[in-house]
């Protein structure tokens, strides 16, 4: 059955953006390429904030970050690889789904491990499976545990932390969310020497160990070997093709390997169906395997190096085919600050663009602090070619780093939306964004937007590199080279969305701002509040905030038109932040009219009486000129003459040509009488 798209319009920005279903065909060639245009072109890397951890005592600023993995409760979770700097115990670090992202909790691994090395990980609902690569078993007995799996729901009650803010912190046992794969027959038992590669499809986990490649279904608790006799070289991807099932393993001596396991993927498969052979331009073990979104090839990154490459997919894998080819391998040439560390690859399925991760993927780098993030999107990749999979081409990706003197990286990483994570270790920013005509505006009435910013109550870390001052402020002081000058500074930015003008410069008290763009190219507000150094030294404590900033504007559009703004506050030792707000123009209201009925009646001799009147008898015809004074319709009109002077008797009803008289408007009614007397009547209106 098809999928129905539904469209809506919307401006941000200054972009309209399209947002609807799109129904995306299985890996193997049935959903349709990507194009460039199709990619996205702005990202913004997200912070993890580990400051409560590290000033808890937990972690060490240079703790090794390994595995980055999303369950289905939204938070995300990093296994520590090996001792933290502070204790031998492994945790697994808890991160809030919702921003800004902070460390809540920790899980801590049994003391078994005695911060043994835990590998790649994956989730499958709200269990998370992380490699052990010594194999240690953490739940006690003498098997091998090559997988560690820690069931969420079934961790218990935690304590809480003493400090402030307060993290939850777990203790898992053999009993209360921890377990290992049961060893499948003594000729297929697990090895003590175990590697760091994982992978998961259809709920089935995946492993390589030194010679062999196991696949572990935990809902019937089954393991099976399918496949063995080989040397691994890291790397493991795992992809249904064509309603078969695929497992790409890489070997040792520059190899990969493509293994059938069938459309059960649990299927015996002793030799590879398929091998590539990659140029052998430098050592080095395989990285991460991503295959392309349309399923035509299998992308790696060489681990250590700048280097990615990927091997071409046979056109026809719904049938039991062998073969070999050659794979392409790329330099990647503006790597930014000559990080080499590279060794994760991740999918974005929005854009289909992929990522690497290159330089400080291993906690504290010695890069400043940084970690580069570079994308491309197969489809459009454009990098000078190999020649028979035995020389190296080129190729400039495109990189979003992440702020200076605050960052550490994890070996594998996540998105975020479309936007990859990083760990900070600096004090969390704050900022609230608010309209003054509770989320409605009329086109070309004028609002304001008011932003505040400060330090969040969740920061409790100082910023490093500026001087240890209280836990989770922000002050004003030079670096080692002063480079900070006359002041620190707070950044807040304000894109302002198409259909809206600023009427003044944004402003606030003690901030400096300027407005830049066109009604043409959006305006854009930004203002610095600089911290005072010195005598005139200022700081922000947790919780605090800066005076607010008031943006004066003007929206035009339809009813409908919805105008969303996001600003963003950074600074250069703390984890930035953003906030969002939406005004939409709604139809002017008209103000209800107050009705005030009014009428006047003049009553006139109609120019065909006699004149004089000279005896009794006579007939005489009188003009009522009756006027509508009021605002309003007025109906059921009729006059009536009281007489109340004897001398003239009214023949009949005095008569109108109509009965109904719209405001402003007149009618002449007309009456005849006959003369009694030579005394004036008079007459009146009803």
């Amino acid at each position: 059955m098809g999928r129905r798209s539904r469209l809506t319009i919307r401006i941000l920005g200054g972009v309209g953006l399209a947002a609807g279903l799109m129904a995306m065909g299985a890996f193997g060639g049935s959903a349709t390429s990507l194009t460039a245009s199709a990619t996205a072109a702005t990202y913004s890397p997200v912070a993890f904030n580990l400051a409560s951890l590290i000033n808890g005592g937990v972690l060490s600023p240079s703790v090794h970050l390994e595995q980055t993995v999303q369950a289905a409760n939204g938070n995300y979770y990093v296994n520590t690889d090996g001792g933290n700097g502070i204790t031998s115990t492994n945790e697994i670090i808890d991160v809030s789904g919702i921003a800004p992202h902070a460390a809540i909790g920790v899980i801590q691994l049994p003391s078994a491990l005695n911060g043994q090395a835990l590998g790649d990980g994956v989730a499958i609902g709200n269990t998370l499976y992380y490699r052990n690569v010594t194999g240690k078993n953490p739940i006690g007995g003498t098997n091998v545990c090559p997988v560690i799996a820690v069931d969420l729901s079934n961790l218990g009650s935690p304590t809480t932390s003493a400090t402030s803010p307060a993290y939850s912190i777990w203790m898992p046992t053999s009993t209360t969310g921890l377990s290992c794969p049961p060893e499948p027959s003594s000729s297929s038992s697990f090895s003590a020497s175990e590697s760091y590669p994982i992978a998961m499809y259809n709920d089935v986990i995946y492993w390589t160990s030194k010679s062999s490649l196991f696949a572990w279904n935990p809902s019937s608790g089954s393991v099976t070997r399918v496949v063995s006799g080989f040397s691994t070289g890291g790397g493991l991807s795992v992809n249904s093709i064509g309603g078969l099932i695929y497992a790409f393993v890489g070997s040792t001596g520059n190899s990969i390997g493509m293994y059938n396991l069938g459309a059960n993927g649990v299927t015996s498969a002793p030799n590879a169906s398929y091998t590539w052979t990659l140029p052998a331009s430098v050592s080095g073990g395989l990285g991460d395997f991503q295959l392309s979104q349309n399923g035509s090839q299998l992308w790696f990154v060489r681990e250590f190096h700048t280097q990615i490459g990927y091997v071409k997919l046979p056109s026809d894998l719904t049938s039991s085919i062998s073969g070999s080819g050659t794979g392409q391998l790329y330099n990647v040439t503006n790597v930014p600050n000559g990080g080499s560390q590279a060794e994760s690859m991740t999918l974005d399925p929005l854009t289909g663009n992929l990522w690497v991760a290159s330089g400080n993927v291993n906690g504290q780098s010695s890069f400043g602090g940084q970690v580069d993030f570079g994308w491309f999107n197969p489809s459009s990749f454009s990098g000078s070619g190999t020649s028979g999979g035995t020389s190296v081409g080129s190729v400039a990706l495109n990189y979003e780093s992440t702020p200076p003197f605050l960052s550490l990286g994890a070996d594998d990483f996540a998105l975020v939306g479309s936007n990859p994570a990083y760990f900070s270790l600096g004090p969390i920013l704050s900022i609230t964004k608010t309209d003054n005509v509770n989320h409605v505006t009329t086109s070309g009435a004028p609002f304001d937007w008011t932003i505040t910013a400060g330090v969040s109550s969740q920061s409790s870390y100082p910023e490093p590199s500026q001087g240890v001052v209280a836990e989770g402020t922000l002050k004003a002081s030079a670096d080692t080279n002063g480079s900070l000058g006359s002041g620190f500074p707070i950044m807040v930015t304000d894109p302002l969305p198409a259909g809206v003008t600023p009427t003044s410069v944004a402003s606030g008290t003690g901030w400096s701002c300027v407005q830049s763009g066109s009604s043409s190219t959006g305006y854009v507000e930004t203002c610095t509040y600089s911290l005072g150094l010195g005598n005139n030294q200022q700081t922000i404590s947790v919780g605090g905030t800066l005076p607010p900033i008031t943006v004066p504007v003007v929206g035009v559009g339809v009813p409908g038109t919805q105008f969303d703004n996001t600003a963003t506050v950074s600074s250069p030792n703390a984890t930035p932040q953003s906030a969002y707000d939406t005004v939409t123009v709604v139809a002017p209201t008209t103000a209800p009219i107050t009705l005030t009925p009014g009428l006047s009646l003049t009553k006139t001799e109609a120019p065909s009486s006699p004149n004089p009147i000279t005896k009794a008898g006579q007939s005489v015809t009188y003009d009522f000129a009756v006027t509508n004074t009021g605002n309003t319709t007025l109906y059921n009109l009729a006059i009536t003459d009281a007489q109340s002077v004897p001398g003239e008797t009214l023949n009949a009803p005095i008569s109108c040509p109509a009965t109904s008289l719209a405001a402003g408007a007149s009618v002449t009614c007309t009456g005849s009488y006959t003369v009694t007397s030579t005394d004036i009547t008079n007459a009146k209106v009803t």
